[in-house]
């Protein structure tokens, strides 16, 4: 059914300057490591048995997210599904030169603001990813990934972008890694022969008793799991196309630019990891050789890759008696948090922003959320009171320092952006009722996902007295699209 479905060329993106995209696939079971498929291209024969499923080494994208940016933070204790960081424009440096990370829809659908771990999974949200690796701590991410999850990392990928997915990987150490998640946090090496036996009589190869190890606890385990059957079961996720009717399914995309492609024109790898409780399976496509003439254009792991996952995974699956859910462990709680904190509601948290979501007992966060605060306002005009102002009112206002940050703000945080000019009603002035930057855009597709909280803010209050109007989102250039 696999090889039927990678030569079905409707599977797949159409051929682009005189060569077609390939791709490659492996499915395994997660209990004993055994690869059931294994597709290695669209043409074996003709690709001289070159097999892309074990033998090409590919950018794997936001696919590596789950593996070495959350699963090593919540390892790490401090972090939980709801942590918050700000999703908006940062610049780091790269090599001496000012990098600045963005997502491929952020020009269209504007930044996110503060948003949760759960959150930045469903929409593969590129900034808080790095910026979760960077606060979690670069050399202890790639080293969990390297020898919790047995991934090849190379030493030159152990940089922020690590958390996009630049470093070379194969789809079988892929799939192999993703393996610990539906098997409670067990990994066991991934084997495409049982048993080899000369004619003597002789034991060559023996993997029935296949080596195991554990790459993350239960409850880890099952915090990723929750959070990525929202990417595919979420209206807003990514990974919509990879649904399986009453399976639980969770899964996670991943797209990769061009190293050279200065005008983000295409795409250079479409990924698609996915998994259930009985299966794992990933799926890679992309050209042999990239090129800025040859690569995907508008295809990314949630389209294709995703299709044909879930094309081969149903037939898999398909005298399998369902699965809903995950296992649940012991030692991990439901908590109620604030959204734009990850802290305990305060007494100032608008009730939108009241979340409820999944924690690991012991590493609850903690403290009482501090993002918010209270100021008067002209009951008329919403600025800052004026010399003439004749009534006022009390407004709640979120406290984020964003100065110096030239962005629209995310439509459900801008009627809670506190207001610096001074209101001039009554003086035979103009005054604005709604200073610049805090038009509403038009709302996503998906309304933010009811996730929960973080146990260190990693913003600081600051409310300056005067704050500069945060205009359009600039254009950043040398991001990597990951959808």
């Amino acid at each position: 059914a696999a090889e039927a479905a990678f030569a079905d060329s409707n599977n797949f993106p159409a051929d682009k300057d005189g060569a077609e995209v390939e791709g490659a696939m492996v499915v395994e079971d997660p209990k004993t490591g055994a690869i059931v498929t294994m597709v290695g291209g669209r043409n074996y024969s003709s690709s001289q048995s070159f097999n892309r499923a074990w033998q090409a080494e590919r950018q794997p994208g936001s696919t590596i997210k789950p593996l070495v940016v959350m699963s090593p933070a919540l390892a790490k204790g401090g972090y939980f599904t709801g942590t918050v960081f700000d999703d908006m424009p940062v610049t780091y440096s790269n090599n001496g030169q000012p990098w600045k990370p963005t997502d491929d829809d952020t020009a269209e659908r504007g930044w996110r603001g503060l948003i949760t771990m759960r959150e930045a999974l469903i929409h593969s949200v590129n900034v808080y990813a790095i910026k979760l690796l960077n606060d979690e701590g670069i050399d202890y991410a790639w080293n969990f990934g390297k020898n919790n999850f047995d991934l090849p990392l190379k030493q030159k990928s152990k940089n922020l972008t690590l958390a996009l997915g630049t470093a070379e990987i194969p789809v079988v150490d892929m799939v192999q890694a993703y393996s610990a998640f539906p098997n409670n946090g067990m990994m066991a090496t991934a084997h495409s022969v049982l048993k080899v036996i000369d004619d003597k009589g002789t034991v060559i190869v023996d993997n029935t008793n296949v080596s195991k190890k554990r790459a993350v606890s239960p409850q880890v385990a099952f915090s990723i799991n929750d959070m990525l059957r929202s990417v595919v079961s979420d209206p807003g996720g990514t990974g919509i196309a990879a649904q399986m009717g009453n399976w639980a399914v969770a899964g996670k995309t991943g797209t990769t630019s061009l190293e050279d492609n200065k005008q983000n024109v295409g795409m250079r790898d479409a990924w698609f990891m996915g998994y259930t409780p009985d299966y794992v399976g990933g799926v890679w496509m992309g050209f042999d050789q990239s090129t800025t003439s040859r690569n995907l254009v508008d295809v990314f792991g949630g389209g294709p890759p995703a299709r044909l996952w879930k094309q081969i995974m149903t037939i898999a699956h398909q005298n399998l008696p369902v699965v809903t859910s995950f296992d649940q462990p012991d030692g991990v709680t439901k908590i109620t948090f604030d959204s734009k904190s990850g802290k305990t509601p305060s007494h100032l948290t608008p009730s939108r922003f009241i979340k409820s979501d999944w924690a690991i007992v012991g590493a609850l966060p903690t403290g009482v959320s501090n993002v918010w605060y209270q100021k008067t306002v002209c009951a008329a005009t919403g600025l800052l009171p004026g010399p003439n102002t004749v009534s006022t009112v009390t407004k709640t206002f979120l406290n984020v320092d964003r100065q110096g940050v030239y962005a629209s703000w995310p439509w459900d945080e801008a009627q809670y952006r506190a207001p610096w000019k001074v209101c001039d009603m009554g003086l035979g002035g103009q005054s604005s009722k709604q200073p610049p930057g805090q038009t509403k855009p038009k709302k996503p597709s998906s309304p933010a996902s009811s996730s929960p909280a973080s146990p260190a803010s990693p913003t600081q209050p600051n409310v300056p007295a005067t704050q500069p109007p945060n205009t359009t989102s600039p254009n950043s250039t040398g991001s990597p699209k990951t959808r």
